[in-house]
């Protein structure tokens, strides 16, 4: 899982990165952030759900990817602090991304809008023999199911319940996945606080003020470049 992190890594910051950063005073920021979402952050969320259940250090790099494509945009000094950035254009870290995906698949999955391989992977209290008058059944908690392998507990099977149960109660009985979405991205952004802080100690740009706020791009998991207020639309 190392090499192919690696292998996003060295495309998104020598490839992408580098010819964006060579061409961002021209577009302006509105239209270079447009292209980090398209080139960059989608690159990153691109079945990002493998990556569940992975150390810190081990997605650190895909980290430090998003850390300087808010730079590019935001034509940040590579030692001026990023965690002002990322609140501005409301970007989730890579850990909550992936928890994101992992939800998001499981609400369609449960309501019957994912394939029907994804659905048979999950269990739902209620539907077990005998525990449908527990009240993780009323909770609409799905079974945990059992692995003795380090590995298997980062497939989809045992990390979607896991990090599903962890849910509030209200979010998990919301059917309209437009509407879930927008409540993930409550949920992600109050547990982000620790994962958004930066390796520098320098004071944060001053364009961040009043930097604009993005709109909210549901279909690529919270890829949401700054945009103008008459272009501020869901997308799905």
């Amino acid at each position: 899982m190392k090499s192919h992190i690696s292998r996003i890594t060295n495309a998104c910051f020598f490839y992408q990165l580098q010819r964006l950063h060579a061409v961002r005073g021209q577009p302006g920021q509105e239209v270079t952030g447009c292209l980090v979402s398209s080139f960059i952050l989608s690159r990153l969320d691109y079945c990002n759900a493998i990556l569940a259940g992975l150390p810190a250090s081990t997605l650190a790099p895909l980290q430090r990817v998003m850390h300087a494509a808010a730079r590019v945009i935001y034509d940040l000094k590579p030692y001026d602090h990023v965690t002002l950035t990322l609140k501005a254009m409301h970007w989730l870290p890579i850990k909550q991304r992936i928890e994101f995906k992992l939800c998001l698949l499981v609400h369609l999955a449960i309501n019957s809008k994912a394939p029907v391989y994804l659905q048979n992977l999950l269990t739902t209290t209620a539907s077990v023999s005998g525990r449908a008058s527990n009240r993780s059944a009323s909770n609409n908690d799905l079974v945990k199911q059992s692995t003795r392998l380090k590995p298997g507990e980062r497939t989809f099977s045992v990390a979607g319940p896991r990090v599903w149960n962890q849910l509030p109660t209200d979010l998990k009985v919301i059917t309209d996945t437009r509407v879930q979405v927008l409540h993930l991205c409550l949920v992600g952004h109050q547990t982000a606080q620790p994962a958004t802080m930066t390796l520098s100690s320098s004071q944060p740009n001053s364009n961040l003020v009043n930097a604009p706020s993005p709109s909210l791009d549901p279909a690529s998991g919270i890829s949401c470049p700054p945009t103008s207020k008459s272009s501020q639309t869901l997308v799905f």
